[in-house]
């Protein structure tokens, strides 16, 4: 996709590069912008404009984005119920 004649990446193009759904993508955006959301210390890079509601990021972004990846926290960390004995 382009933008002004430049070569863009859409959430689908994120999405491919990090191995998740496109809308899991969007997921990380909406928790990186709320106050309390699970990636507000360690937000996912914004995007660089939206067409309509859909984001969009510069092929340059692709190297922050990968880093945001490999630096999150792992599957189940920070969450469920805590133990009943220590």
């Amino acid at each position: 996709m382009t933008v002004d004649g430049l070569p863009v990446l859409t959430s689908e193009d994120v999405a491919r590069v990090l191995g998740v759904k496109s809308r899991t993508v969007r997921q990380y955006l909406y928790e990186s912008s709320r106050p309390d959301g699970r990636y507000v210390n360690h937000p996912f890079p914004k995007p660089a404009g939206r067409i309509g509601r859909w984001p969009y990021w510069l092929p340059e972004q692709e190297q922050e984005i990968r880093e945001w990846d490999a630096g999150r926290a792992g599957q189940g960390v920070g969450g469920g119920r805590p133990r009943k004995t220590t």
